[in-house]
């Protein structure tokens, strides 16, 4: 029984891949899947984002953060946590006035 072993070209693409992976917002760690966008849970973005799952689900519920539901559970794309990010980064806070 003999093992067949990747080519040269699947490994660099393999490679190739894994970097573009390690430049997401949650890492390198779906490095195999990483042609497909990954939906992770609010437990996952919550901790990413350094939040509560509490603060997670009001966000998707406002529409700040784009998620769907499957299965009653809610799903969020690693597009979707980039975007938020660039969109808070971005917004103007307001100051309280001083009297």
């Amino acid at each position: 029984m003999t093992v067949e072993h990747p080519s040269r070209k699947a490994r660099a693409t393999a490679r190739a891949t894994c970097k573009r992976a390690a430049t997401s917002p949650m890492g390198a760690r779906d490095c195999p899947t990483a042609r497909e966008p990954r939906l992770r849970s609010a437990d996952d973005v919550a901790a990413y984002l350094a939040v509560a799952v509490l603060s997670v689900y009001r966000l998707l519920r406002t529409g700040r953060l784009r998620g769907h539901k499957v299965g009653g559970q809610w799903r969020i794309s690693d597009d979707a946590v980039s975007q938020f990010l660039e969109e808070e980064i971005n917004v103007p806070r307001k100051r309280k006035s001083r009297k």
